[in-house]
């Protein structure tokens, strides 16, 4: 485990490795990394190196080392001196003695010893003006000089230390920051994942690459998000590759395949995608998102067989996920249709029997999926239309609030694999209807203005339908024409159906953050005609600032009824 390369250092301005351990202990003794650098393994925390139980060993083999050689430095420096001292002073004595014999004055007539007088140095001739005392001239002047010189030696010591201290100060002081910068970039963006707020993911985890670009962990977060929402293919697949070939870890490699998976599958290539699930699944056959990603491959290669199997042993080990039920209906649905086969359909209708009663995440897509069939089984045209009436009454936006795990493949949301359904339902509607529903189905595909005209030009003709209300206040909403789809609530009592007009306009008005409509809708009469989904996300709105409290009774109560809805999510960041 310690030979893999999963070790990253930060020091002064970037992030560096990922390092083997040994690098990393031979990057410390050699200076390129510091004692108070941070350093960071898998699934680990950043911690200075100094602090990391692995490198304990190291770091005092390197304190040693470095406390023998400057033990020695100090011993060689002491012998040095000791024996430029000891050679000064017999120099100092010699030099004595023969001064004393060359420059006697011997003996007078009398016997009595002459006094030596001082030699200049040039002239032994020349003597006058010259003290006594002078003698010892050269010894005070050589002594002042090595004064001097330990004076500036100490005090260049004390500006380079200084220098070094603060020079260090701001290398630490700007990994501190970038440590910061980056450590709130990343909560920030894996809290709002967990909300469903995709776009300001993305944004933070690409910020934050720029101070760690070979982080594994955010290549992970980051690569499903810029392939779903910024179509980033091929610069995630060789990232991702590139981490694939140099991890040991089973978790991660499974996670970088899988994400390899989507980038193929986005680009409809298709087979190339069902190797990479494959693959991941080669390293835990249990993981869900490969699974998921697979049976959707497989509907898109038409090996429905293979997909319809592999979905109902998903649904049978994850019975409360609404994603694999709905990847169970969807996977014999297109069998069925496909295959024209019967019996497979009757199997999906059964399956769906207690679908909208359990799940809100897809509710939309089930009932949908439920009218396509029962059309294509010859059903009476009566009962397709209450059934197209269904689907229609639910919100338009109701999968869309809710969060899904981005290492799923999005596409399967989208909306563009079912507009061929729409006309097999055309048949058994009346004119109105089928107009509806052209509606509906264009506004599902983005072609919001051209679902707009349609609505408006039926409205024209008929305005009391509470369910075409509730689909032009939703194509308003997505104009961004908040007050105009509030007009609706002027004459909710003159429609029939008042509970899908009357949610429409709610989750605009909460989205919309004007609580004064919200508030509106619920002291009026019509707050009864209100889901209890719906019902828990206003009053939770409404009560946050008055009554703590309660406001968070609804949100556990709300999230009770679907964990996943992402308004009741974001409440409950504040509690």
């Amino acid at each position: 485990m310690i030979k893999e390369k999963k070790w990253l250092v930060k020091s002064s301005d970037s992030i560096l490795g990922p390092y083997e351990f040994d690098t990393v202990v031979e990057n410390i003794f050699n200076g390129e990394v510091h004692l108070l650098d941070e350093i960071k393994g898998p699934l680990e925390r950043w911690r200075p190196i100094k602090d990391h139980s692995l490198f304990a060993a190291a770091i005092e083999k390197l304190k040693a080392t470095t406390y023998q050689q400057r033990e020695e430095t100090m011993t060689g420096t002491l012998d040095l001196g000791t024996k430029t001292q000891e050679l000064t002073r017999t120099q100092t004595v010699s030099v004595g003695q023969a001064d004393s014999d060359s420059e006697s004055g011997g003996d007078d007539s009398l016997g009595r010893p002459q006094p030596s007088l001082p030699e200049y140095p040039g002239d032994r001739t020349q003597r006058g003006g010259f003290l006594p005392q002078e003698r010892g001239l050269p010894l005070s002047r050589k002594k002042s000089r090595f004064s001097s010189t330990f004076f500036i030696s100490f005090l260049v010591l004390v500006i380079g230390g200084a220098s070094y201290l603060v020079l260090e100060f701001k290398q630490k002081r700007m990994i501190e920051q970038k440590i910061s910068a980056y450590d709130q970039l990343t909560d920030v963006a894996l809290d709002a994942l967990k909300v469903g707020e995709y776009q300001k993911a993305l944004q933070n985890f690409t910020t934050a690459s720029n101070i760690s670009p070979t982080d594994p962990n955010l290549l992970l977060e980051m690569s499903p998000l810029s392939i779903q929402f910024d179509g980033q293919f091929d610069q995630a697949q060789v990232s991702l590759e590139k981490l694939v070939a140099t991890t040991r870890h089973k978790s991660v490699k499974k996670m970088a395949q899988n994400i390899i998976g989507l980038s193929f599958a986005y680009r409809q290539r298709y087979a190339e995608a069902l190797v990479s699930y494959d693959s991941a699944l080669q390293s835990d056959d249990q993981f869900l998102p490969a699974r998921l990603n697979k049976a959707q491959v497989l509907m898109k290669l038409k090996k429905y067989d293979e997909a319809v199997a592999l979905m109902r042993q998903v649904v049978s080990e994850h019975p409360d996920e609404a994603v694999a039920h709905y990847f169970y209906v969807r996977s014999l649905s297109e069998q069925g249709l496909n295959q024209n086969n019967e019996k497979v359909l009757k199997e999906a209708l059964s399956v769906t029997d207690q679908y909208a009663q359990k799940f809100s995440d897809f509710r939309q897509e089930v009932l949908f999926l439920v009218a396509v069939i029962n059309a294509q089984l010859g059903g009476p045209a009566e009962n397709i239309t209450v059934m197209v009436n269904n689907f229609l009454r639910v919100d338009f936006e109701l999968t869309r609030l809710h969060v899904h795990d981005t290492l799923i493949d999005f596409q399967s949301f989208n909306w563009v694999d079912y507009y061929p359904l729409c006309k097999k339902l055309n048949s058994k509607l009346t004119e109105y209807s089928q107009k509806m529903l052209d509606g509906f189905c264009l506004l599902k595909v983005g072609r919001t203005l051209d679902a707009k005209k349609i609505f408006e030009n039926l409205l024209s003709q008929k305005n009391d339908d509470g369910v075409l209300q509730a689909l032009y206040a939703s194509t308003l909403l997505k104009l961004n024409d908040v007050s105009q789809a509030k007009n609706a609530l002027g004459f909710v009592d003159q429609v029939d159906q008042k509970q899908p007009m009357v949610e429409t306009i709610l989750r605009g008005c909460l989205i919309a953050s004007d609580l004064n409509c919200a508030q509106a809708i619920f002291r009026g009469k019509h707050a009864k005609r209100i889901s209890l989904l719906y019902s828990h996300w206003g009053n939770s709105e409404l009560m946050y600032e008055k009554d703590r409290g309660s406001s968070q009774r609804s949100v556990h109560l709300g999230l009770g009824i679907s964990p996943n809805f992402a308004p009741l999510l974001k409440l409950r960041r504040n509690f």
